[in-house]
């Protein structure tokens, strides 16, 4: 969550977090409305038709103490791994992410504004579930 509005210029990794009040563990809900999945990225992306919820870890993280560039993630379905990432697979970074979302927005007289919840890129593929599923997500965090 942004603490403090990002620049409206190019922006390296240190200013993305250092405009960061906080991090925490988030787990996006897909829900398609498209049959069949005939669906390209373009579509997902332009008309948001994937996304059903987020969900926010309560746990809050600094950006300064933890190594958010090295944080593995596992995706658990009924208690078998089903999915392993890490936030390294974020653009090397998932400050990156962000700084170019920043960028893009700001070619366009838009920036990322106090209070903005940013999910810079899913750190595992999605995993394949039904209603009755008990879904977790677990992330390794070492604190600096």
């Amino acid at each position: 969550m942004c603490s403090a509005g990002v620049c409206r210029v190019r922006c390296p990794c240190q200013p993305v977090l250092a405009a960061i009040d906080f991090v925490s563990v988030c787990f996006e809900i897909i829900d398609s409305r498209i049959i069949d999945w005939r669906i390209r990225i373009q579509d997902t992306v332009a008309d948001n038709g994937s996304s059903a919820r987020v969900v926010l870890g309560a746990q809050k993280f600094k950006p300064a103490d933890i190594a958010l560039d090295n944080l593995e993630a596992i995706l658990e379905l009924d208690g078998v791994a089903m999915e392993h990432g890490n936030t390294s697979a974020i653009l090397g970074h998932p400050a990156t992410s962000v700084a170019w979302l920043a960028n893009t927005l700001s070619k366009f007289g838009v920036a990322l504004e106090p209070g903005d919840i940013v999910l810079p890129a899913p750190v595992c593929d999605r995993g394949a579930s039904r209603a009755t599923a008990a879904l977790q997500v677990a992330l390794q965090v070492s604190v600096k």
